[in-house]
């Protein structure tokens, strides 16, 4: 009985090994503490330290109260520019979450929705860093300012993107598993590597498809989590961000969206490699010590 349950305890660790790089979740947002409305939504700007990062006003971003709506529960928010060239960008200030590793993921739901799709070309939804460089402001009509970090997500309706910081060229991918639809829900995830490329760090995209708004599956379309295969190791361009590089001051988010609803943000810190051996060390020795 004694080496079963010590069996059983070798197996909950290497589970444990596994999943334990992602276990320090430092932020979650989902909107659902906002005030909300039907489509188009109750404006974003001015709640929760949301502001608009245009400096025109216009677009603003929308949350939407979609509880009624299968398959997608609770608030979420949107925008609904009609214009192909321009979006709701904006910004979430100072004191949103810290990271203190090297390493990091930041993940969110996203779903084109029904609205407009004959102009397909306009939808867009990236989320993505905002830094302080030190003025306690947040500058607006990106993406020049040294302030907006990276960004990740879709454009052009079915196109997965990665944005390197200071608005560098937008890198584009494929989606795994088949096309998005109107109306599908994915996971998107991006995985940070902050000490790659000397300094400027790395970036890989995965994507899992989640079903439709109406609770239906599409055949076909991966239920699990895969990498975007043109989107890994992409060079994030975190140096151009000037006074704001240091991820110490990495306290805000940034959106950019158009023709799509985004919702459950999750910002995770990731522990270095030898911080999870050691772990694993103790645990083991745990073991056997009680093995004896």
């Amino acid at each position: 009985m004694r080496n079963l349950a010590i069996g059983c305890l070798l197996l909950a660790i290497v589970a444990l090994a596994g999943n334990l790089a992602w276990a320090e979740t430092v932020y979650t947002y989902d909107f659902d503490s906002l005030t909300g409305s039907a489509n188009p939504g109750t404006p974003l700007p001015g709640q929760d330290g949301w502001v608009n990062l245009r400096s025109d006003g216009k677009y603003a971003i929308g949350v939407r109260n979609e509880a009624g709506i299968s398959g997608w529960p609770g608030f979420n928010i949107n925008c609904t520019s009609r214009a192909a060239s321009s979006s709701g960008y904006h910004g979430k200030g100072s004191g949103v979450y810290t990271i203190t590793d090297d390493q990091m993921r930041m993940e969110m739901t996203a779903r084109v929705t029904s609205y407009y799709t004959a102009a397909a070309t306009k939808t867009l939804l990236l989320l993505g860093i905002w830094a302080d460089d030190g003025d306690n402001a947040m500058e607006r009509d990106p993406p020049t300012k040294d302030e907006y970090g990276f960004l990740f997500g879709f454009n052009v309706y079915d196109t997965p993107v990665i944005q390197p910081a200071a608005g560098g060229t937008t890198v584009t991918g494929t989606v795994p598993g088949g096309a998005i639809d109107s109306g599908d829900v994915w996971r998107l995830v991006l995985d940070v590597d902050l000490t790659a490329n000397s300094g400027n760090g790395a970036g890989s995209l995965s994507m899992k498809y989640l079903g439709d708004t109406d609770g239906t599956f599409d055949v076909g379309k991966s239920l699990a989590l895969n990498p975007v295969t043109e989107l890994q190791n992409i060079n994030l361009n975190i140096q151009a961000m000037g006074a704001s590089k240091t991820v110490s001051g990495w306290h805000g988010l940034m959106l950019r969206q158009n023709y799509a609803l985004m919702d459950d943000v999750v910002i995770a810190s990731v522990p270095e490699p030898s911080t999870l051996i050691l772990l694993l060390g103790m645990l083991l020795a745990i073991v056997a010590r009680r093995a004896r």
